[in-house]
Parts: structure tokens; sequence; C-alpha cells
């Protein structure tokens, strides 16, 4: 059932493995992640790059999990999270949490664009598109009332989930 990129966790059943081995997230106190791994770079809920140096997932002893998820900051401190990605002694959803793979920011030309523009996304096409107001994702496109295809001789190159490329100028 485990597959290379899965980690045993004796908390969780054999459905929710499953979910995992699907890609799914799944809840509850046994809730794991698929790209909480050991050498795994994770992103804060403030934006921070961590990177998981161990984890005890594996332990069917409770009293061992005191500190199941530690990872390292870009500061070179370290940090402790639940099984979930919860940040550990916090007990809340906090900017702490892991709540996601680390995704490189996508280099766009901010000195070339207009003032005015405040977010830049990919679309379906590879198309560069920036906004002056963030735009919603309706499930197959980012849309928004004003938005300018940035041509694609300027635009930045990237291989990643257009999905994932809405980024926001960053602040000075």
């Amino acid at each position: 059932m485990n597959q290379p990129d899965t980690i045993p966790n004796n908390y969780l059943s054999d459905k929710e493995l499953a979910a995992l081995d699907e890609g799914r997230t799944i809840s509850g106190p046994g809730q794991q992640h698929k790209w909480l791994h050991v050498g795994a770079f994770c992103t804060t809920r403030n934006g921070k790059k961590i990177r998981i140096i161990c984890t005890d997932r594996a332990s069917t002893d409770p009293g061992r999990h005191i500190f199941p998820v530690i990872g390292l900051n870009e500061d070179g401190d370290t940090c402790s999270f639940l099984l979930s990605g919860m940040s550990m002694f916090e007990y809340r959803e906090t900017a702490k949490d892991l709540i996601g793979p680390w995704i490189e920011p996508i280099p766009w030309p901010w000195e070339m664009l207009p003032v005015w523009v405040y977010y830049c996304a990919f679309d379906l096409n590879g198309f560069a598109h920036c906004y002056s107001i963030k735009p919603c994702f309706d499930g197959f496109a980012w849309k928004a009332k004003d938005c300018l295809q940035i041509p694609s001789t300027y635009a930045p190159a990237w291989a990643g989930d257009w999905k994932l490329s809405l980024t926001e100028r960053p602040k000075k």
C-alpha cells in the first residue's frame, strides 16, 4: 500500500492512507500531509520557508510524539509541528503553521510593470497577465475587472502549476 513518497503512520486507518496515496488531504486527529516528509521544503501560513529535518510518524507509542515534526527556518532556528502541520504549543491556527509545499517565487518583472499593477498570474495557456486588483479564481481562470496580458518577451519562465501562479507585488 505504501508508495516510496509515503511514510508509514500507525495512527492512520487504511482509508486515510489510501486518501494520502491519491494526493487528497484528510482531517481528524491523525491528519498528515503527503508533502510533509524529511527533506521537503514547506511554507508557513505567513509565507516563511521551512525545511523538514525530522519526522516521527511510525511510532505507536504516543509518548514518543513530543515533537513529531521538526523543521529549520531560513534563520537556522528549529521549529516543531504536529503531524497536521500545526505549530507546536499553539493549539490553534497561527501564522507559523505549515500549509503546503514550498513553491519558489515567480520572478515577475515588477520594475517593468506599471505602478498600478499589484498582482500577476499565468493562465491555462501559459500567458502571463497583470491586474490592478486581486483576481478571483473561478475554477477555470483568474478573473478581474482590469487585466492586461504581459508580452511573452517580458513574461518570466516558470514551469509550475498556473493555478498556483498568482503573486502579489512585493511590498517595499
